[in-house]
């Protein structure tokens, strides 16, 4: 599954090219092309630039929200996300077998996932923020739990 992005969008309403989008991503225009097309997903790395870029949160960019906040996200930190997955998860009392039941993955993914075996489609944080509840934006952001020493195993 391809989420509805907003790119092209937030992109036109600025008459900016795909190139100047590109340029500031740092990446090849024929390759933003294609997540503007959804052609190919859009690595989770961008959203935060792309976010602060637009000045609206990483809901309103997936389609999540049709309200246009502005960005809380600084920057891009994969142990925020994976931290903050192992978070929720804990907090509602799911082991991973349970999480990956529930969002039809396997144990062994959700495992990967949350040690950073493996890379995190956007796709799954879709997932994870609309069945616990939680923006993106939240997912994304620092952490800020008091005690993290029990989230460091499934």
């Amino acid at each position: 599954m391809i989420p509805n992005l907003r790119l092209k969008d937030l992109r036109e309403d600025r008459f900016w090219n795909q190139q100047t989008i590109a340029g500031l991503l740092n990446i090849n225009r024929r390759t933003y092309a294609e997540y503007e097309l959804q052609n190919n997903m859009l690595p989770i790395k961008y959203l935060p630039k792309l976010s602060n870029i637009y000045n609206v949160s990483i809901d309103y960019i997936c389609g999540i929200t049709n309200k246009p906040k502005p960005s809380t996200i600084s920057s891009f930190n994969i142990d925020n996300i994976l931290t903050n997955l192992k978070i929720l998860r804990k907090e509602n009392n799911l082991t991973q077998k349970m999480l990956a039941s529930s969002l039809s993955y396997s144990q062994n993914t959700i495992s990967e996932y949350e040690t950073g075996k493996r890379t995190i489609p956007l796709d799954y944080l879709i997932k994870a923020s609309l069945f616990f509840h939680i923006s993106l934006d939240e997912i994304f952001a620092e952490i800020k739990i008091k005690d993290t020493q029990n989230i460091m195993y499934p």
